[in-house]
């Protein structure tokens, strides 16, 4: 009983005041903006700890609310509650379990969906890395058929649409990256093995992929979604200690890895997404994977970095060199991730790139005094 007064307590009188700081048209360039809202987010998280039932149940409504309503334009704001929620492993087959129970979704959904399940799928592999690398070793039959049919899902609704791949294609890889034995079909299919028919489409998938990171594709529509797709793809092996059982995930990093450098680091052609922040985000997680899968990608991680060194370089690869090396620093660490050292040799480079950034910085800015220069 009391854990029923609780549950309603946080749905009707805390969750509210949440969503309005979560909601509200924050100015994203300004800093206390950004703190309320980081601290509404952690505060969520908090609160799914132990209410996790009660929140999701008020997910579930809005799903059916929108699948059953005929609103034209339905706020979704309560399904973006799945982004900032405590997952494991058991929430992430609860979630997906509503998921596969709806029927017709409308488009809406699907692409509101597409961008959450994503995140939650990123959630549960952040926050309880164990379970995901352990999947590589033991995996769950339950979580595979629940991927297998939202693949089918999610594949069938953007089947003819460039537009709905590029926007399904993130959650498709992770979809294929969380269950290991159908990664394993399909790489084994590219040397000559049989591929099942249940199967055969995610191999069309995955090829279908590649050929549009290709810097040499034209289908415009889909090479963003293509690229968050790969970057993804690459960043999820990071989580992975590479063994003999990640090879397969490594055996598709590989075949990515070249065509996104030529992709997201050509300074004579700068990728640039529908958002103008997603150009960097993109790139900073690319080189930070690109790190974090050193030794396997340090000849792609070498270029990139000279790229990014060079003092012609457009600034905005300075500034992913350097958000993407305070990651690096900062972010808790994984055993198997390399240290910060492995960039000690371009020591020199990184200090004038930094300080010639940040002179060039200050003289846009008026009446400012330039900086003292940085000493070598």
């Amino acid at each position: 009983m009391l854990r029923q007064e609780n549950d309603a307590h946080v749905v009707n009188t805390l969750l509210p005041q949440v969503l309005q700081l979560l909601n509200a048209p924050w100015d994203a360039s300004v800093q206390l903006c950004k703190e309320v809202k980081g601290q509404a987010e952690r505060v969520l998280y908090a609160l799914s700890h132990s209410h996790f039932n009660a929140i999701f149940s008020r997910v579930s409504r809005r799903i059916q609310t929108i699948q059953n309503g005929n609103e034209d334009n339905p706020d979704t704001s309560d399904i973006n509650l799945l982004q900032h929620l405590d997952i494991d492993l058991s929430r992430l087959i609860a979630v997906m379990t509503v998921i596969t129970q709806q029927r017709n979704m409308k488009k809406v959904l699907y692409l509101s969906l597409a961008i959450n399940l994503e995140k939650v799928i990123w959630t549960w592999m952040e926050k309880h890395h164990d379970e995901f690398a352990g999947l590589v070793f033991k995996p769950n039959d339950a979580l595979a058929d629940l991927c297998d049919r939202l693949f089918e899902m999610f594949s069938s609704f953007a089947d003819g649409s460039q537009r709905k791949k590029s926007a399904v294609w993130p959650l498709l890889i992770m979809l294929l990256v969380i269950t290991p034995k159908f990664l394993e079909e399909i790489t084994s299919s590219d040397t000559g093995a049989p591929c099942s028919t249940q199967h055969l489409k995610k191999k069309q998938f995955v090829d279908e992929l590649r050929k549009a990171v290709n810097p040499q594709n034209n289908k415009l529509a889909l090479i963003e979604g293509a690229v968050t797709a790969c970057v993804r793809m690459c960043k999820a092996f990071t989580f992975v200690k590479s063994t003999e059982n990640s090879s397969v995930l490594l055996t598709l990093v590989k075949s990515v890895v070249l065509d996104l450098k030529a992709v997201l680091f050509n300074p004579n052609k700068p990728f640039k997404t529908s958002t103008p922040k997603e150009d960097i985000e993109l790139m900073i997680d690319c080189f930070v994977s690109f790190y974090r899968t050193t030794p396997h990608c340090n000849d792609v991680l070498q270029v990139v970095l000279s790229i990014c060194l060079n003092p012609s370089a457009p600034t905005q690869y300075h500034f992913m060199l350097v958000r993407g090396l305070l990651i690096i620093i900062k972010q808790k660490k994984i055993t198997w991730w390399p240290k910060i050292g492995v960039v000690y040799s371009k020591g020199e480079e990184l200090r004038k790139m930094f300080s010639d950034t940040m002179q060039s910085v200050m003289l846009m800015i008026p009446n400012r005094v330039p900086p003292p220069q940085l000493q070598h």
